[in-house]
């Protein structure tokens, strides 16, 4: 598949969620360990960033190859799948991101630690895998 992308929003986009990715995993290994309420409040913040990241590569790729306008940011990862830039394998994680961003921006108390603590240890590689995919489609670009 052919994809009009443009390279340097891939790349600051990316690059945006390797270092969001990279803070959250570091946070593990911080010394001196760091309160509990700001390890999630750190994680939150960049799991928001990485998955805003992801978002703004779905909008680009969208806007830059003239498909349908999504009306959420769930439909957009539906959308780059549906015309094959998003694996099949991927688009549930994707779409579960879309989901835990919009609680964690517009109803941050209603975040459970368990659940910001499951995605950090269970799901990054998700929103790595999706910045490679962009990556890998700027090689593939005309």
């Amino acid at each position: 598949m052919t994809l009009l992308i443009d390279g340097d929003i891939i790349l600051a986009k990316a690059s945006i969620i390797r270092k969001c990715t990279a803070t959250i995993r570091s946070l593990a290994s911080h010394e001196p360990a760091l309160d509990p309420w700001l390890v999630q409040d750190v994680t939150v913040l960049n799991l928001q960033r990485a998955i805003q990241a992801c978002l703004d590569i779905a909008h680009h790729i969208i806007a830059a190859n003239g498909w349908e306008l999504p009306s959420s940011a769930r439909q957009a990862f539906e959308i780059t799948a549906r015309h094959g830039f998003l694996r099949d394998a991927l688009l549930p994680a994707m779409v579960s991101a879309a989901g835990f961003r919009n609680v964690a921006v517009h109803e941050y108390t209603a975040l459970a630690a368990a659940v910001v603590a499951a995605i950090a240890r269970d799901h990054l590689g998700d929103l790595e895998a999706f910045a490679d995919d962009a990556l890998r489609a700027i090689k593939e670009a005309p």
